[in-house]
């Protein structure tokens, strides 16, 4: 991987929107605001004149993400030169949907692929847009920390040997608490097999550039990665990267599928952002992330010596449940020794001021970037501190009040005992099936025993707990039902309330 800095910024995209910009061309053309002109107040003045007049649509000189020749081409090419892959693709949908992309270029219609259960919902789309089979395989969990580890090597290989025509394995790693898998083994247990490795990695842009961050997915031989370029790096929201190697995975045919899942109008400001953040870290990669490891120690500091509380660190699961490394810019606080949530304590955070990244019944979790090392991070990690040395006093008025109230909202969620491991279920029916398949709503303490006909998950992070095609069970029920009483947003659901879910509408005579 390329680590060099480079001379100047070189950003072929974000300099062709440049030279557009100082033409000076007046729009007869979409969009329909005109470069600004006819956007509504407020919005106009918070983007800007120069930003709304490079939302533009396709402009021979801007090129084609369609068919790539110039500056987009260009702007591609340098991210595949930078990450050691044979094909870099510019991905305006998320990394959803260059997860999307990564299972429809690998497999082909009933195609076996090896899912750990925890995977996001994301991975559920591309297996329908696949029309492809799952084979679930349930990562070790980490019961001490309330968290899933990943998918182990023994996993992989006793799944192969149960299912020897399993055409690819898709790993997340690394996992939105920071933990790496096993990569490079994993990789060589698929090959091994003639199936291909892809890896989810949103939450891994960064990894590579520094020696104490864990090796990228593509250094440990993935022949697919897809990776949120704005999670970690600096490119706008809803802008990813998709990785391509072309020794087992036709090149080709990942830019057709790529083709057929981006729209024929992508936003220029999203395209230049990816390039820009490219450069920035080819640039500047490896102190980039020194800064980023810098700022995360300094937030370890603050919050070490704090009574009940627990810093995840790597040596707490390097080795254990599959995990490898931990790329510690993931700031993880444990809370299993006190009497606070990670609800209630967000919500503390978010009165001070402070807005955290994830938050579950035992856990906060801290995004901690290279944009963190300026000259208001201390202060930040002051503040945070203040509102955790705080909570005893919270406590005692949060305890009174419950007293005084017991049956009210915020008791009944501290009341919630943290989730077990994720429970499991079977599969009845495909995932292509159910989704086209006709549905009804019934109330969720009734569902038991019906098959599910959505997807139902707790975001973040976004890991289904039922999936289209599996069957409800009283374990499922009662799970989403603490979860929801915790007070965790739910998405997937048509009801997302809860109340009620969807599930495969049968006739009278139990035919689907």
């Amino acid at each position: 991987m390329k680590k060099e800095p480079e001379t100047k910024l070189h950003q072929p995209l974000v300099e062709a929107m440049e030279r557009y910009l100082q033409e000076g061309v007046y729009p007869l053309h979409t969009p329909g605001h005109k470069g600004g002109r006819g956007m509504a107040e407020p919005l106009r003045s918070l983007l800007g004149d120069r930003a709304l007049k490079m939302d533009v649509s396709l402009m021979a000189e801007l090129d084609d993400i369609h068919a790539p020749s110039g500056c987009i081409a260009a702007a591609q090419q340098a991210a595949a030169e930078l990450y050691g892959s044979d094909a870099a693709f510019l991905a305006v949908n998320g990394t959803t949907g260059a997860i999307h992309a990564m299972l429809m270029t690998a497999l082909r219609p009933g195609d076996k692929v090896l899912v750990p259960r925890n995977s996001h919902r994301s991975v559920t789309g591309g297996l329908i847009l696949a029309d492809a089979v799952p084979v679930y395989a349930a990562p070790p969990y980490l019961p001490e920390w309330g968290l899933q580890g990943q998918l182990t090597p023994d996993q992989a290989a006793q799944a192969f040997a149960r299912h020897p025509d399993l055409k690819a394995v898709v790993l997340t790693s690394p996992n939105y608490f920071g933990m790496a898998a096993d990569v490079r083994a994993i990789a060589d247990i698929a090959h091994a097999h003639g199936a291909v490795l892809l890896v989810d990695e949103a939450h891994g842009p960064h990894l590579g550039f520094h020696e104490e961050l864990p090796p990228s997915a593509l250094q440990c031989g993935a022949d697919m990665a897809a990776q949120s370029t704005h999670k970690i790096l600096g490119a706008m929201t809803q802008c990813s990267l998709l990785h391509v190697r072309g020794e087992r995975i036709d090149l080709h045919h990942a830019a057709d599928v790529m083709s057929l899942l981006t729209t024929t109008s992508p936003n220029y400001l999203l395209m230049g952002s990816i390039d820009a953040a490219r450069a920035q870290l080819a640039a500047d990669g490896h102190g980039m992330m020194s800064r980023a490891l810098a700022a995360a120690d300094r937030l370890r500091e603050s919050l070490t010596g704090l009574a009940g509380l627990r810093v995840l660190t790597e040596a707490d699961v390097a080795g254990r449940a599959g995990v490898t490394a931990l790329d510690r810019t993931k700031v993880t606080l444990h809370l299993d020794r006190t009497d606070v949530t990670g609800i209630e304590l967000g919500e503390r955070l978010r009165e001070a001021g402070l807005a955290v990244e994830l938050v579950d019944p035992r856990n906060v979790l801290f995004l901690v970037t290279y944009a963190d090392a300026g000259a208001e991070w201390p202060a930040v990690c002051g503040r945070i501190r203040r509102v955790l040395e705080a909570l005893p006093a919270w406590q005692e008025e949060r305890d009174t009040a419950r007293n005084a109230a017991p049956n009210d909202t915020a008791a009944a969620r501290h009341d919630t005992a943290a989730a077990p491991s994720l429970p499991l279920t079977e599969a009845v029916l495909p995932l292509r099936q159910v989704f086209y398949g006709a549905t009804e709503p019934v109330p969720l303490d009734e569902a038991a025993g019906r098959i599910c006909g959505e997807t139902v998950s707790f975001y973040p992070p976004g890991i289904p707990v039922i999936l289209p095609g599996e069957r409800f069970t009283e374990e499922i029920i009662a799970w989403c039902q603490a979860r929801k009483a915790a007070g965790l947003p739910v998405s997937g659901p048509a009801d997302t309330t809860l109340a009620t879910v969807r599930v495969l509408r049968e006739t009278q005579d139990g035919a689907r």
